[in-house]
């Protein structure tokens, strides 16, 4: 398995990386969405900063549980490696 180079760590490790890629263009785009429209009357909302923490109450957490559900997915059709016995020097 480790000579191909797909072990479970790396692949969790990509499938963490492919889930960023896609959690950083939809909050880029739903922070855009919201201040292309017409301006709020309230001026905390006009602001980058607060719709950047609107989608990470409102949106990440459904990310989250989407990685989470793949990486627990993966770790059961992958499985943990089997640790590699000790053999006993003195018996």
């Amino acid at each position: 398995m480790s000579s191909t180079g797909h072990t479970p760590r790396r692949i969790y490790f990509l499938t963490t990386i492919l889930w960023a890629t896609g959690v950083c263009p939809h909050a880029a785009w739903y922070v855009h969405s919201i201040l292309s429209g017409p301006p709020d009357q309230d001026l905390y909302a006009n602001n980058w900063v607060f719709q950047l923490v609107a989608f990470s109450f409102v949106r990440l957490p459904i990310w989250l549980l989407l990685l989470f559900s793949v990486l627990l997915a993966q770790f059961v059709v992958i499985g943990r490696r089997p640790k590699q016995a000790i053999e006993d020097p003195g018996a």
